[in-house]
């Protein structure tokens, strides 16, 4: 699991960053290494699925959401 942030830019306002948590299923060695161990600072190149869960019905509303990456498709740049 890792983070990404992404820069935002609204017409001429400041650009606002967003961070998305990411999911990888079974990343081969040297890439879960290098996101592991030196992944702050990459810039990665990503496809897959929003995954959105709802707790607790009963109390407030809350959710959470991921992004499954498609391992195939991760690239550091």
């Amino acid at each position: 699991m890792f983070t990404v942030a992404t820069r935002n830019q609204n017409g001429d306002s400041e650009a606002s960053v967003s961070h998305a948590p990411c999911v990888v299923f079974n990343p081969p060695a040297e890439l879960q290494q290098l996101l592991t161990m030196q992944g702050k600072g990459l810039y990665v190149e990503l496809q897959g699925r929003v995954s959105i869960s709802r707790f607790d019905e009963k109390a407030e509303p809350r959710a959470n959401g991921e992004v499954v990456v498609y391992t195939k498709s991760l690239r550091v740049r």
